[in-house]
């Protein structure tokens, strides 16, 4: 039995804007790795280990690095290798026009990292297990629209065959723009969210790999604590009213205005 229990695949980026720079968003998706088929409801196969090692990948638009090799006994999987693919499949997602990601974000890099049994990064001899990919030039998002409040955000929910809260996930998308909402009443509207799912959909097939074997399969999932049932995302869904994400806004700080009172 291997060490890993599933792979966490986290998108980080950041604002143009100058007094946003200390500000950032990211969003993660879980994996399941396995040497065969995947099921749509299981227990983590539990194939792989990791192995110290210095691996990088090269692609059109991506470099990476990783300090580990994931070792499936009759198939391997390079982690630097599968996220600069990942990268090329992350920069068509966030540079469509059906994306409405706002023009104003940049995606600044991709991290992958094996987790194990209790829901933490494995730790190597040389510390923690990570592999990390960065884009050769900027990519930004392409919709023009003014952009929102940073914790206002448009959020896809993971739906998997268990209908339960454990069978489901949710991801917090960043740049929400103002032509993304219908002017009368502030909420998306359906043709947006129809273009935002159709470029996510795809987006989530591209992080899929293989049937089995060689190469060895990765699944989108949802899985949480006690890490015991992961769920392949089978389904996405938006609603049609914005939600909050608070962290979003932490670091800019506010400015105010003042008016005196007189009697």
């Amino acid at each position: 039995m291997g060490n890993v229990n599933h792979l966490y695949l986290v998108a980080k980026g950041a604002y143009e804007d100058a007094e946003l720079v200390n500000e950032g968003w990211q969003f993660g998706i879980r994996l399941m790795p396995g040497v065969t088929a995947i099921e749509n409801i299981g227990a983590p196969p539990m194939e792989f280990d990791t192995s110290t090692d210095t691996l990088t990948g090269d692609t059109t638009n991506w470099t990476s690095s990783a300090n580990y090799l994931l070792e499936g006994g009759i198939t391997d999987i390079n982690p630097a290798e599968y996220l600069t693919d990942a990268g090329e499949a992350f920069k068509t997602w966030f540079e469509a026009t059906n994306s409405n990601l706002s023009g104003n974000i940049v995606l600044s890099s991709l991290t992958l990292y094996p987790m194990d049994s209790t829901g933490h990064v494995v730790n190597q001899d040389v510390g923690p297990a990570k592999a990390v990919a960065t884009p050769k030039a900027a990519i930004d998002g392409a919709n023009a629209g003014g952009m929102l409040p940073l914790q206002i955000a448009n959020v896809i929910s993971l739906r998997t065959d268990n209908t339960t809260r454990r069978g489901r996930g949710r991801v917090y998308l960043p740049g929400l723009t103002s032509t993304s909402l219908t002017s009368t009443n502030g909420t998306v509207n359906s043709t947006f969210r129809t273009n935002i799912l159709g470029t996510f959909s795809t987006l989530l097939t591209a992080l899929s790999m293989g049937d089995g074997g060689d190469p060895p399969v990765i699944r989108p999932v949802v899985i949480g604590s006690p890490y015991t049932t992961y769920y392949v995302i089978t389904s996405i869904r938006m609603g049609n009213l914005p939600d909050t994400q608070r962290r979003r806004r932490r670091q800019i700080e506010e400015t105010y205005s003042q008016a005196a009172i007189t009697y």
